[in-house]
């Protein structure tokens, strides 16, 4: 069986798009636990393991569903906390600079009052969407994108996983966490790592929503804030640094160089058609959203 190609994840990513930017908005919308499970395992992950069993591919492989070394399962939770500092760091700069031209959606998840919505909060926002959404990036996408060079294949991980969120507040915050979920499933070759590491994160979402007692980014940050994450970012973000050099020195993955120019791999990946129209989907949804606001 050939490997599998970047355009073959081209087209599920803009099926995937599509599913959740119609049905997947409806069933939410009617439920929003269930309606996450559906949307999770019925458009994201299901259509990728079918196709997979149909063609005959290595799921394993190409899934990226490999032993991970015990050690390593302990470093994912460290580093899930202190990235989600950094990414929320990012997040809350980048509202603050630019919050008055774009649209900051309301989190569609409720906060978790009770120990019921707490416990059901965990199950599909932290469990389902790490199992499925990583499968989906880390194994799947990731894999097919290795071909044109592993480093593109992290970035381009990174960056379609976060357009997807179709969040303007929180794209840059959401790609930061995209491309280091990606690198830790390079370094470890194991989809698990980036799995523990996107439940912890979500984990911690769930409970700061909890504690904070409320579902929506607000749009106007303080400026006592915004100097206060600036300082706290900076130094999550150094200690991250030394976390992945850790990470880096316990690791040996198969590192595939990019074996085209820029020009031609843009041409097959943005490019590409169905990329193509999902870049301009998505960024069309953003800028009508944040027009929106304006206007208001």
């Amino acid at each position: 069986m050939s490997s599998l190609e970047a355009k073959t994840a081209n087209y599920f990513y803009l099926l995937v798009l599509l599913l959740l930017s119609t049905i997947g908005g409806y069933v939410q919308g009617k439920n929003i636990f269930l309606g996450l499970v559906t949307t999770e395992f019925g458009f994201i992950l299901i259509p990728v393991v079918l196709y997979l069993l149909i063609k005959g591919h290595d799921m394993g492989k190409i899934l990226k569903v490999r032993k991970l070394e015990f050690r390593h399962a302990l470093m994912a939770i460290p580093l899930a906390l202190v990235g989600w500092l950094v990414s929320e760091a990012i997040t809350i700069i980048w509202v603050f600079l630019v919050g008055k031209w774009i649209a900051v959606p309301a989190n569609p998840i409720p906060v978790p009052w009770d120990g019921r919505t707490f416990a059901l909060e965990i199950a599909t926002v932290g469990f389902t969407a790490a199992l499925c959404e990583e499968l989906f990036f880390r194994g799947f996408f990731m894999t097919a994108y290795e071909g044109w060079g592993s480093g593109r294949a992290i970035v381009m991980s990174g960056i379609f996983f976060a357009l997807l969120h179709v969040n303007p507040g929180a794209l840059p915050g959401i790609a930061f966490l995209g491309v280091l979920l990606a690198y830790s499933a390079y370094r470890t070759g194991s989809v698990f790592m980036s799995m523990i590491m996107h439940f912890v994160y979500n984990f911690i979402s769930i409970v700061v929503m909890k504690l904070g007692g409320s579902a929506e980014q607000s749009g106007s940050i303080p400026v006592e804030a915004f100097i206060a994450w600036i300082i706290l970012g900076a130094i999550a973000f150094l200690i991250l640094l030394k976390m992945v050099k850790r990470l880096k020195a316990t690791t040996t993955p198969e590192y595939k160089p990019a074996w085209s120019d820029t020009g031609t791999f843009l041409r097959h990946s943005i490019a590409h058609w169905p990329m193509l129209i999902s870049f301009i989907f998505i960024i069309g949804q953003m800028a009508f959203m944040s027009l929106l606001k304006i206007l208001n």
